[in-house]
């Protein structure tokens, strides 16, 4: 048997195909998270799209947004301790549960033309007071 000749092709260049190669600095991608960019904003800073942004640097972006969260929450409890009222009213609604609301406990019954959900808290109060039951202050 012959053996068969064999030439060899001189190899080209591989093209990379594709949009060119941007670098981009996670820790920034993580900086600009924490200062409130949106994705499509972080991705307009580097050049490149927003789901390149969204794909590659979701674990910068949940710790740069939660890095800020950290942040306001530690400024809001320093305005609540240096007595800013309308922050301990929020603190107190979203860490404690508290609310606005005036709760009206009644035993008995009493004959109302009107949907207790149509009424005022003034108006129920004085609803109750007229029919004789007693509200706490």
């Amino acid at each position: 048997m012959k053996k068969k000749e064999t030439k060899e092709v001189p190899k080209k260049k591989k093209r990379k195909a594709g949009r060119p190669r941007i670098d981009i600095n996670p820790e920034e991608v993580g900086k600009l998270a924490r200062l409130g960019a949106t994705n499509i904003e972080i991705a307009g800073f580097f050049g490149c799209s927003d789901d390149t942004i969204t794909r590659n640097f979701a674990d910068n972006l949940v710790k740069g947004r939660a890095s800020r969260k950290i942040r306001l929450r530690q400024i809001q409890w320093r305005a609540a301790e240096n007595g800013n009222i309308t922050m301990m009213i929020f603190l107190g609604k979203s860490e404690l549960h508290q609310t606005d609301r005036s709760e009206i406990t009644m035993k008995g019954s009493m004959n109302i033309s009107k949907e207790l959900e149509e009424m005022s808290t003034d108006e129920l109060i004085k609803e109750c007071k007229r029919h004789g039951v007693e509200v706490p202050a």
